[in-house]
């Protein structure tokens, strides 16, 4: 009976580093996982603003929005006429301790006809004569 007792002892003491370590490594998958789901929402975030506007201070404060703050890297492909695909690609260290990593999300997006704001939209065709204002002129 005592021998048993000891065994079990010494079994269970064997047991807990090996599954505290499985925990731990569980939970920092985890984050890095969350991590990379919110790299790509914000590539997400930032390829939107880039198909409608040009402005690539705007493309940064909306991928800074979403990761509230948290360094990253952005990069922003040129935008030249509408039709062209612009690639936001945005890198940030995710996860920590030994699974630490940079997690990139890039997002492709096709640029949008954009106009002065107060001026009219020109016409997909190509056609100035056909313009007509903007949506997005009418202010509240």
């Amino acid at each position: 009976m005592r021998s048993q007792r000891g065994s079990l002892t010494l079994e269970f003491a064997l047991a807990v580093p090996v599954l505290a370590l499985l925990v731990l490594a569980t939970l920092q998958v985890t984050v890095l996982g969350r991590d990379a789901l919110l790299v790509h929402e914000a590539a997400r975030a930032g390829a939107r603003v880039a198909a409608t506007t040009l402005s690539d201070a705007e493309v940064h404060r909306a991928v800074a929005t979403v990761l509230g703050g948290r360094a990253s890297q952005v990069e922003v492909t040129p935008r030249r006429r509408p039709g062209d695909l612009v690639t936001v690609t945005v890198t940030m260290a995710g996860g920590s301790g030994p699974f630490a990593r940079p997690v990139t999300g890039r997002v492709v997006a096709q640029l949008e006809a954009i106009a002065p704001r107060g001026g009219p939209r020109p016409d997909p065709a190509g056609d100035p004569a056909s313009a007509r204002p903007s949506p997005w002129d009418l202010a509240p």
